[in-house]
């Protein structure tokens, strides 16, 4: 008998990135196939959001379907209504487990409960996980009788009780999905967009030279940043001795 298939379906949201994504793993974890997706809009709302905006988020969605090209997956890339979208996939693609981070703010908290009971209701197990913050947010508000802290001093009263956060997970890589057996670059219909095809203008584009959006560029800036505090810290440490 064969062994059944296995799929799971991660759904790209504010955390565009392969490193310390719990809920990307949990994708991965026991499947035997695995996929990622981001929603956009069906329309974009002119002059909501600025070109420069857009632009960034296309960049930082090229160079995270690029790392997942290289792990030999793909980001599929989707304009509609997640109401409507992420069923479609969960069938269509016979996806067993369905996973995204934990959303803290009224909109979105309603729009994935919504979501849950869709994919529940067709035999899908969903699993959300908290990466877009440090902590936990309902957490906190528990551990502070269930009020959210105020003062800048009532949230440090409040985390020194729950304790320090949790370590970052391991970064999605080659060895744990090596396992799986990828799609490749069969869905050509889920590319992303230009920002010309968005219907924005390309000369509203101005941030081009000065700013880079996705991970790897992120990561590079952070280094940096690093690298400078350990030579402030060296040249410190000479001028005590």
């Amino acid at each position: 008998m064969a062994e059944e298939k296995r799929v799971g379906l991660h759904w790209f949201r504010k955390n565009l990135r392969l490193h310390d994504n719990p809920a990307l793993c949990e994708a991965i974890k026991g499947s035997s196939d695995f996929l990622a997706v981001y929603i956009l809009p069906p329309f974009i709302p002119d002059g909501n959001i600025s070109a420069n905006r857009w632009n960034f988020l296309i960049e930082c969605l090229e160079d995270l379907d690029s790392g997942l090209r290289g792990l030999g997956s793909q980001l599929l890339v989707v304009q509609g209504y997640p109401g409507q979208v992420i069923p479609k996939l969960l069938q269509n693609l016979q996806v067993n487990k369905l996973t995204f981070e934990t959303e803290s703010e009224p909109f979105g908290k309603q729009r994935d409960a919504v979501i849950t009971h869709l994919a529940e209701s067709a035999g899908v197990k969903v699993v959300s996980c908290t990466s877009h913050s440090l902590y936990d947010i309902e957490q906190v508000v528990k551990a502070n009788d269930n009020k959210a802290p105020i003062f800048f001093g009532d949230f440090l009263d409040v985390i020194s009780t729950i304790g320090p956060p949790e370590h970052p997970v391991e970064s999605v890589n080659k060895q744990m999905v090596s396992s799986l057996v990828h799609r490749g670059n069969s869905f050509k219909d889920c590319h992303i967009p230009l920002v010309e095809d968005l219907g924005i203008e390309k000369s509203k584009v101005t941030c081009r030279g000065s700013w880079h959006g996705g991970e790897t560029e992120a990561l590079k800036k952070l280094d940096a940043v690093f690298q400078e505090v350990f030579e402030c810290l060296a040249t410190f440490d000479e001028l005590q001795m």
